[in-house]
């Protein structure tokens, strides 16, 4: 409902935050054709919300990431199934998965990791 519907948010947000400088790509479409000619080391990916989505998408956001050194954080990974991030980890061989809840378990997040930012995050909550 906001003007410009979510897109315009989102760019709001990072920009309030003075997180826009550090965004090379935001995808409101299918990313899964664009020609990318670079490898990414942080996504956000909010498309992976049941087992369809994830094989769907989870594959050619792993072929935009530099395997060897990641972060990928996932919104609302709704069952236990997708909690433990199997299919997610399946795909992307992560060293550190860890799901994020609010207290309230309406806000959650799933990181996944792989390299530096393995090393430096692996003080957030016990793996799963």
């Amino acid at each position: 409902m906001h003007p410009g519907g979510t897109p315009a948010l989102l760019k709001q947000k990072l920009s309030d935050r003075k997180l826009d400088r550090q965004v090379n790509l935001i995808a409101f479409g299918d990313f899964r054709t664009a020609s990318l000619s670079r490898k990414y080391q942080v996504a956000f990916c909010g498309a992976c919300h049941h087992p369809a989505e994830i094989r769907a998408n989870v594959p050619a956001l792993h072929d935009i990431t530099d395997s060897g050194n990641y972060l990928m954080l996932f919104d609302d990974i709704l069952s236990e199934e997708q909690l433990t991030l199997v299919l997610v980890c399946s795909i992307i061989q992560p060293e550190i998965a860890r799901r994020l809840c609010k207290q309230d378990r309406h806000s959650k997040i799933a990181v996944a990791c792989r390299g530096a930012y393995a090393r430096c995050l692996n003080w957030i909550a016990p793996s799963l």
